[in-house]
């Protein structure tokens, strides 16, 4: 017969509406956006491409992985070797990156 069609994990919001979250920069995340734009457009473009899809997606915990020790309750996501650390508020449907940074430095103090 017929096998059960899986549903897309990100969804347009034409789709969904009620179900779009909202991406909110915090300043130093968006300071290290500006600065790898300046260094690397491409990557940049990469990483707000990703976070668009993001607001799209029904969960964005499928997406991501939860951080444990100091960072518990926050969510990482993988951009090739950057790295964005989020809070995700589910009462108001909003991802906070609190940090976009490479892979090496982004869990430094």
């Amino acid at each position: 017969m017929f096998a059960a069609a899986r549903s897309p994990r990100c969804r347009s919001p034409r789709w969904w509406p009620s179900l779009a979250w909202t991406i909110e920069l915090h300043p130093e995340a968006a300071r290290q956006l500006r600065l790898l734009a300046k260094r690397d457009r491409p990557m940049a473009k990469r990483v707000t491409d990703y976070l668009a899809t993001l607001s799209t997606c029904e969960d964005p915990r499928d997406r991501g992985q939860g951080l444990s020790g100091p960072l518990a309750g926050l969510w990482r996501y993988r951009v090739g070797d950057w790295r964005i650390v989020a809070d995700i508020h589910d009462e108001r449907l909003v991802i906070v990156a609190l940090d976009i940074d490479h892979r090496s430095r982004v869990y430094r103090d």
